[in-house]
Parts: C-alpha cells; structure tokens; sequence
C-alpha cells in the first residue's frame, strides 16, 4: 500500500492536487482521498475491493474506487490525468487544476 501513496503524493505534487494520505474515515484506513475529484467531497482510493469500505465511502458521500499496485504503484502523469478525468472535476471552478479538461 505503501508504493500506491507514494504514487499518489507524487502526483499531488506533479499535478498540483491535493490529496491526503492516507485518509482515515471511522476508523477505516484508505490509501488517499483526493478531494475535488469524483464527488464533491472526494474520491477515496482503495488498494483492492472490500465492500464495507466502499459502503462506508458511500455512506458518508465520498466517491470510491480500486486502484492495484501494478497499474498505479508508480507515478505516471498520463495515466494519472486520464484516472482523474474519468472521476470528474467536482471542486470549485477557480481551483480546477490547469491540465484537467472534461473530455469524458
């Protein structure tokens, strides 16, 4: 789990996000939440499917999704930026990052 938030802090910084790692949510512990992404309050990111922490995502209106080690353990900005496209831009217009355009 840990190369997948090194990854993700790596993209924070190239993309220049925000995304908090690891998050905690009722004792729940996520890879990250990348807030501004998927929903308004954020997208939290799992390492494998385990479905009370995608319900308890849910419940508390946070977007979810499955991210492995072998396709996002290392930082690469393309596949980051088409990852993030996909979720949708759900933060405030004057905070959208530069490179994000709504191509979906």
């Amino acid at each position: 789990m840990e190369q997948l938030r090194d990854a993700w802090k790596r993209a924070a910084k190239d993309l220049n996000i925000k995304v908090i790692v690891p998050f905690v949510l009722e004792s729940a512990e996520y890879v990250a939440l990348v807030p501004g992404f998927g929903t308004p309050k954020g997208m939290l990111i799992l390492s494998s499917w385990q479905s009370e922490m995608a319900r308890l995502a849910w419940e508390n209106g946070y977007g979810y999704s499955c991210v492995s080690i072998a396709s996002y353990g290392v930082y690469e900005r393309q596949l980051f930026i088409e990852k993030l496209t996909d979720w949708g831009w759900h933060g405030t217009p004057n905070t959208q990052p530069d490179w994000y355009t709504d191509d979906r």
